[in-house]
């Protein structure tokens, strides 16, 4: 653009130099040198050449001008894209911001889930060792009430003389081999609850590592984005920097 004004400058020197004479020439009213004098008027009648000088002056001055209009136009255009391409870039990090935050979100989750796991885990532990703790001491129970069934059933007879002592043995074997069952049963019922649980968390464990890989993936999108235009910006600051 600094070009186009030195040019404007001398083509205005070389016109003025082509038009003006430093001495113009002295005459009189009958016209002598192509000066006509009427008093109280002073007209200047050019020549074809010099006409033909100023009309090329002229168009050069028109080519610069529309040269000037051009590059101003250029100008405003590559700032205008650079302007929204700062807008675009600002948006870009406020949306890698979200993302990472949402990240640091999702680990946290994560690693709260395992320390969840990880406790089910000691629970379900537990549950089955006393879970086979009380089958085995079930088992043995059973055993040496069965065992002691028929003597039990002698001695009643032997010490009550009747048939109802023989009744209230075998009750008390029944009622305690049903309480076996019982907390069998319940010791049963509390380890599928804990494999239960432990399955529902691995579950949302595995949904929390698809929405980490998720967001990792969109993190690496907008960093490209981000590097993208950043650069572009880079470029349109070069041109400008040109055309001015």
């Amino acid at each position: 653009m600094k070009g186009w004004k030195k040019t404007a400058v001398l083509m205005t020197a070389v016109l003025a130099a082509g038009l003006i004479s430093p001495d113009p020439p002295k005459t009189d009213v009958t016209g002598f040198a192509g000066i006509n004098f009427i008093p109280g008027t002073l007209v200047v009648s050019a020549t074809s050449s010099t006409q033909q000088k100023i009309d090329e002056a002229e168009e050069r001055r028109k080519q610069l001008e529309n040269e000037k209009n051009k590059q101003e136009n250029e100008l405003n255009q590559l700032q205008g894209e650079q302007k929204g391409l700062r807008k675009e870039l600002n948006n870009l990090n406020a949306q890698l911001n979200q993302v990472v935050a949402n990240l640091e979100e999702l680990e946290q989750q994560i690693r709260d889930k395992e320390q969840e796991i990880l406790e089910t885990q000691a629970a379900l532990e537990e549950a089955e060792a006393t879970e086979r703790w009380q089958y085995e001491c079930m088992v043995e129970r059973a055993r040496a009430l069965y065992e002691m069934q028929d003597e039990s059933y002698v001695n009643a007879l032997l010490k009550e003389g009747s048939i109802a002592g023989v009744l209230n043995a075998a009750d008390y074997i029944e009622r305690v081999a049903a309480y076996e069952r019982q907390k069998m049963d319940e010791y049963t019922a509390t380890r599928v609850y804990i494999e239960e649980q432990e399955a529902r968390l691995q579950g949302e464990r595995e949904d929390l590592d698809g929405l980490k890989l998720q967001a990792e993936t969109e993190k690496d999108k907008v960093q490209g984005l981000i590097r993208q235009t950043a650069n572009a910006i880079a470029d349109y600051g070069d041109q400008i920097a040109d055309a001015e």
